[in-house]
C-alpha cells in the first residue's frame, strides 16, 4: 500500500472516529474526556488531510506541511493524554499542553529543523514517546477489574506506537551518524504512515470501546443502586451475597449476614413527614458505611430494612461490628431533626449453619423478629438467644 493510499485511509479512520466521539461528547458534555479524544481525532484528520493534499502534488507552504501537520500529530498525542487525565479524574493543567503544541510548531522554523526531514523526525519522535509513556503510566496505575480488557487494548496501542517510533528513531540516527544499519530513508518515512494507521485503529477503537463499557457499567451501577441512599439494592443483593458465600466456602472461611431495621420508623414518617424519613434512611446508611470495612457489602433491603454481608467474619466478630453500628446510630443525632432518637434492631446468621443465600436471609430475619419482640434496640443471632444492645 503506497503512502497516498495510507494517508487517505488515515483521513477516513480519523474522520469516522472523530465524528462518533464528537457526537458522544455533544450527547453528554459532562464527560470532558470525550472532548479531548474528539480533538485528538480531529487533529489526526487535519494532519492526514494535509498529507493527502501534499502527496497529491499540491504545492503547500512549509508552514502547513510539514510544520502544521507535524504539530497536529503532536497535538493528537497531547489530546489523548489529556483525555486520560480527565477520564481518571486527575488534575489537568491545560496551558502546558497548549504551550507544548505551540513550541513544537515554532521549533519547525529553526534552521536545523527546516534543513531536513530527518531533523524534524528527531525533534518530534522523543516528544511522542514521552507522551505515550505518560499515557501508559496512567493506564498501569488503574485497578478497575471490570475494564481490564479495554485498558489492555489501550496499553497495547501505546506500546506498539512507542516501539515503532523508537525503531524508526534508531534507524534515522544510524543514517545521520553513518552507522550503516539502514540507509533507506524513504522506507522509514513510509513505515511511519503505516504505523500511524495501525496506531489510530488501535487507540481510537479502544477509546470508543472504553466509552461503551464505561456507559454500560454506569447503567449497571445505577440499576443496582438505591436511588435515595446510593446503597446496593435488592436487585443486586442475591447475586453479590451468593458470590461471597461461594468464595468463603471454597476457602473454608466464615461469612455472616446481618439484617437490621429502624425501630418505630412508621412513627418517624407519621410525626415528622416523609422528608424526615428519607433523611433518617440516608443518615443510617452513611453511619453504617463508615463502620464497615472496604470489602463488606451493604444493601438497602426495602423500606427501613438493611442487609450487611460480612465476608471472613464469624458470628462473634459480626456481633461486635453490629454493636458498633447500633451504638453509633443511637449516639449520632440526625442533623436536621435533632429531636429524633433513632435506634435499630438486628438479626445475625452465619454460613456455619447454611451456605444458601435465601436460607441465611431467612435465618437472619427470624433473629431480627426475635430482637424486635424482645424490646427492640437489640441484636439477636439465629443460634443464640437475644442479647440486649445496652
Amino acid at each position: 500500500m503506497d503512502v497516498l493510499t495510507l494517508t487517505i485511509v488515515n483521513v477516513f479512520i480519523a474522520g469516522g472516529a472523530g465524528t462518533l466521539l464528537w457526537l458522544l461528547y455533544l450527547a453528554d458534555k459532562h464527560q470532558h474526556y470525550l472532548l479531548y479524544w474528539a480533538i485528538a481525532a480531529s487533529c489526526m484528520f487535519a494532519s492526514s488531510s494535509l498529507s493527502t493534499l501534499y502527496h497529491l502534488g499540491l504545492p503547500l507552504p512549509y508552514w502547513s506541511t510539514p510544520a502544521l501537520s507535524n504539530t497536529l500529530i503532536i497535538s493528537l498525542h497531547l489530546a489523548l493524554l489529556a483525555g486520560l487525565y480527565q477520564y481518571f479524574r486527575l488534575p489537568l493543567k491545560r496551558r502546558w499542553f497548549v504551550i507544548l503544541a505551540l513550541l513544537t510548531f515554532i521549533m519547525h522554523f529553526s534552521d536545523v529543523v527546516m534543513a531536513a526531514t530527518a531533523n524534524r523526525l528527531v525533534l518530534n519522535f522523543p516528544v511522542i514517546v514521552v507522551l505515550n509513556t505518560l499515557s501508559l503510566y496512567l493506564l498501569f496505575r488503574q485497578r478497575h477489574t471490570d475494564l481490564t480488557g479495554v485498558y489492555l487494548a489501550l496499553k497495547l496501542a501505546f506500546v506498539f506506537n512507542i516501539t515503532q517510533i523508537s525503531f524508526r528513531f534508531l534507524l534515522i540516527l544510524s543514517e545521520k551518524w553513518q552507522l550503516g544499519l539502514w540507509d533507506n530513508h524513504t522506507f522509514v518515512h513510509n513505515v511511519g504512515f503505516f504505523g500511524l494507521t495501525t496506531f489510530a485503529l488501535l487507540v481510537f477503537g479502544s477509546s470508543i470501546l472504553l466509552v461503551y463499557r464505561h456507559q454500560q457499567l454506569t447503567f449497571q451501577q445505577h440499576s443496582e443502586r438505591d436511588a435515595l441512599t446510593g446503597l446496593l439494592n435488592r436487585r443486586a443483593m442475591e447475586q453479590k451475597i451468593s458470590a461471597e458465600l461461594d468464595h468463603c466456602q471454597r476457602l473454608a472461611r466464615p461469612c455472616s449476614l446481618v439484617i437490621f431495621d429502624i425501630d418505630h420508623f412508621k412513627q418517624v414518617n407519621d410525626k415528622h413527614g416523609h422528608l424526615a424519613g428519607d433523611a433518617a434512611l440516608c443518615h443510617i446508611a452513611a453511619i453504617t458505611t463508615a463502620q464497615l470495612r472496604s470489602y463488606d457489602l451493604l444493601f438497602r433491603y426495602g423500606g427501613e430494612e438493611f442487609v450487611v454481608c460480612l465476608p471472613d467474619t464469624d458470628l462473634h466478630a459480626a456481633k461486635q461490628i453490629t454493636c458498633r453500628i447500633r451504638q453509633e446510630i443511637e449516639r449520632a443525632a440526625l442533623p436536621d431533626y435533632p429531636e429524633l432518637q433513632l435506634t435499630i434492631s438486628a438479626g445475625l446468621a452465619s454460613n456455619s449453619v447454611s451456605n444458601n443465600c435465601q436460607e441465611l436471609l431467612l435465618q437472619a430475619d427470624q433473629a431480627l423478629y426475635k430482637a424486635k419482640n424482645s424490646g427492640r434496640n437489640q441484636i439477636c443471632t439465629y443460634t443464640i438467644a437475644a442479647t440486649t444492645g445496652h
